[in-house]
């Protein structure tokens, strides 16, 4: 339990999710302010943390720490994963799990609207997610974008 905004008290859960993609889709690049954990039930699924990329299989557990960027992508059709984190908003957090998506062409040009990326940021800020990339993005590469852009 932590003190939000005007005194509210808010309560964070540790909670087990279930994740579903169709081949080739990512979830939009972003930082959590808790630890999770992945693991793979069925398929095949490649996580981006860092800058480290693990190809997962079935029973496979990848770890994610606070604060380092992450995405994941599914290498196979109907990839099935359970994601061990901690929510103050269990739905809110399955609507993020909803902006998994088809890649953009080119996801460091920005996202396809400010709406979109807006309203996105909303459901995200309700459990500590941070967006910093549209579906497409991975830390390696965002990392030496924001440097190229900085430079």
């Amino acid at each position: 339990m932590a003190t939000g905004a005007h005194g509210s008290m808010l309560w964070f859960m540790r909670t087990m999710i279930e994740r579903t993609a169709l081949q080739g889709n990512m979830s939009p690049l972003h930082t959590r302010d808790v630890d999770e954990s992945y693991r793979v039930l069925r398929g095949e699924v490649t996580f981006y943390v860092g800058e480290t990329q693990v190809t997962a299989h079935p029973g496979d557990v990848v770890d994610a720490r606070r604060g380092v960027p992450r995405t994941v992508r599914a290498e196979s059709d109907c990839a099935r994963w359970l994601v061990m984190t901690t929510v103050s908003s269990i739905g809110r957090y399955a609507d993020f799990g909803r902006a998994v998506a088809a890649p953009l062409d080119d996801p460091y040009a920005g996202w396809p609207s400010a709406d979109e990326e807006s309203s996105l940021a909303a459901i995200c800020a309700a459990n500590g997610i941070e967006l910093i990339a549209p579906p497409g993005a991975v830390p390696a590469e965002a990392l030496n974008s924001h440097e190229l852009a900085a430079a």
